[in-house]
């Protein structure tokens, strides 16, 4: 299905941690950023929030890489900021997985530890993914991307309800798990966080588009990274829109199927898809520092 892009925009909302350096040990990040889920902390580059131990910070929608680069930088200073203004050895920690000492762990607040929150869905099943749940003392941090094709004028009034677009947000989702996901491994080795949240085709239908939830925060930790999922998300939304079905060619179609726990994306795997993308359909190629060479 041929998506009707009127105004193409990337956002992200992206969770990072605070380590303390001296102690070397991860801070819980409630008592030194403001905002809420229910109340984000308004900035220039968009918004800034407490996400149980987590500081999440949101990003203005960007037309250009400039833009999206840009913003991204500044949410990653005003975290370190406010992590060293509570304390000058505190430092911002990106990384998909942070694991709290236990008797820190339990002296926080139920709400910061509570896991959960707004429900998300399969985009091969249509169906609400299942809860996470774990009793172990670590918590992870996502790096989602929000995909707009829709100006003002055009928003969804119920994305939940719009049949429609919601087939329109599965179907690129799948498209972006036969590309983007898989490339991601060659940045990304982490499983744990997977065990939690992650898994491929989740996703949200937003009035303006789409949230896709699959990637951790590992892409922030270089502006190379950003740059790259930028470029790459817009072109397969481009070629998704002139009615390229990512998802459905033989060389990708293994990685657009339902996420099979236990199993994994090989390096030599993310590679090939790599290359076939950047010869075969002019993706841009990652920075020699993640393909080995």
């Amino acid at each position: 299905m041929v998506l009707n892009v009127i105004d193409l925009q990337l956002g992200a909302d992206p969770e990072v941690f605070i380590f303390d350096t001296l102690e070397q040990k991860f801070l819980s990040a409630h008592t030194m950023v403001p905002g809420s889920k229910d109340k984000p902390h308004s900035t220039t580059y968009g918004a800034i929030q407490v996400d149980g131990v987590a500081a999440e910070f949101n990003i203005l929608p960007a037309r250009n890489l400039k833009d999206w680069l840009k913003r991204i930088g500044l949410g990653l200073r005003h975290v370190n900021s406010l992590a060293k203004a509570s304390n000058p050895r505190n430092a911002v920690m990106i990384q998909p997985v942070a694991t709290f000492t236990k008797s820190y762990f339990e002296s926080l607040p139920e709400d910061v530890v509570q896991l959960g929150c707004n429900p998300d869905f399969n985009a091969y099943t249509s169906n609400t993914n299942e809860p996470p749940h774990t009793t172990e003392y670590f918590r992870t941090g996502a790096g989602h991307v929000h995909i707009g094709w829709l100006n003002h004028n055009m928003f969804v009034e119920d994305p939940l309800g719009d049949d429609k677009h919601f087939n329109d947000c599965m179907e690129l989702v799948r498209d972006l798990d036969a590309t983007v996901y898989p490339i991601s491994h060659l940045w990304d080795g982490d499983t744990k966080r997977r065990t939690l949240y992650g898994q491929r085709g989740s996703f949200r239908p937003k009035k303006y588009g789409v949230e896709y939830r699959p990637l951790s925060n590992a892409w922030l930790s270089d502006p190379l990274l950003q740059a790259w999922v930028y470029n790459a998300v817009n072109h397969t939304v481009l070629l998704h829109n002139e009615g390229f079905v990512l998802s459905q060619v033989d060389e990708l179609t293994d990685f657009s199927k339902p996420f099979t726990k236990g199993k994994t994306i090989t390096r030599e795997t993310a590679l090939e898809v790599h290359n076939y993308l950047v010869d075969k359909l002019e993706y841009p190629k990652l920075p020699e520092i993640y393909l080995g060479k």
